[in-house]
């Protein structure tokens, strides 16, 4: 197809340059020049005229002490601390309780201990596997109670005839290539 399209084909391209960045033909210049200007408003506004405050309420002479203030308060002074006694601790001690007397020797069980003749146990012999002399009987109870199938086998749905088979050649001709009409086609580009 060497690259052709239906795009190519219907919309040539343009040959222009490469896109130009607009810019304002007129450049701003700053004057250089100081501008010297009074402004109107101080020509303009004048100050009014106000009495001054008259403060209504009776006048408080409050001055602030220069004496530092005592921490303690009227409670502190006047209560009386009582001190109570400390609690005896219901905690048990930490080391464990040991008496001063010796532990005797004597325990319950070697004042009451009756010791008893035992005989010494006898170790019978260990029985060896010996082989059966008499042969084993094969059959089993199921060999013996079995009585075979109760139902008749199914009859065989094959037929008894071979299938057929031919030994003529295929022909060649087909219902195609008897029928087929060839029709003019335009090649695509």
């Amino acid at each position: 197809m060497e690259g052709r399209s239906m795009y190519k084909l219907d919309y040539p391209g343009h040959n222009t340059g490469p896109a130009q960045i607009a810019k304002r033909s007129e450049t701003r210049s700053v004057p250089l020049v100081k501008f010297e200007a009074h402004p109107t408003y101080t020509s303009d506004y004048k100050r009014w005229t106000l009495p001054p405050r008259v403060r209504f309420g009776p006048e408080n002479d409050y001055k602030k002490p220069s004496v530092k203030m005592e921490n303690s308060s009227t409670f502190q002074q006047d209560y009386i601390r009582r001190v109570a006694a400390p609690r005896e601790s219901a905690k048990p001690p930490d080391k464990a309780f040991q008496s001063d007397v010796p532990l005797e020797s004597h325990t319950v069980h070697r004042v009451s201990y009756v010791p008893h003749q035992v005989q010494p146990r006898t170790q019978r012999e260990r029985e060896r596997y010996a082989p059966p002399t008499v042969p084993m009987h094969s059959e089993t109870t199921f060999k013996q109670d079995f009585t075979g199938p109760r139902s008749l086998p199914a009859e065989s749905m094959r037929p008894s005839q071979a299938p057929f088979s031919s030994t003529d050649p295929l022909a060649s001709s087909s219902e195609f290539r008897d029928s087929f009409v060839a029709w003019p086609v335009v090649q695509p580009w």
